[in-house]
């Protein structure tokens, strides 16, 4: 009869052990996507730009206009939730080009 209680016994505290471990697998787990997924950065507003290069000096504010623009063309076209906010490289390069490379912006600018 003691040898039956103390088998029962041992039984009851594996399936104990190994419901502690499930559940703490499972709480990280659902801890992860909870917290980590989360982005806790916001917007920066941006600085004035005064160096020597006066294409740079006018160029900037058109490049982040630029990427803005982009961004909120492409955020139905988008599947990852990211780009909806951010812009994704070949966003950024056109941009770039747009601006830098071939001055389109600039040169409207200086007229």
């Amino acid at each position: 009869m003691a040898r039956l209680e103390n088998s029962v016994l041992n039984l009851s505290l594996e399936c104990i052990k190994n419901y502690s471990v499930i559940t703490m697998i499972g709480l990280t787990i659902l801890y992860n996507f909870i917290v980590f997924n989360k982005a806790f950065g916001d917007a920066v507003p941006l600085l004035r730009i005064h160096s020597d290069n006066k294409t740079l000096d006018r160029g900037l504010p058109h490049f982040y206009d630029c990427i803005d623009n982009a961004i909120d063309h492409s955020v139905k076209k988008q599947k990852d939730p990211y780009f909806k906010s951010e812009p994704t490289l070949n966003e950024v390069l056109k941009c770039y080009y747009k601006t830098f490379v071939n001055g389109t912006s600039v040169k409207h600018s200086e007229k």
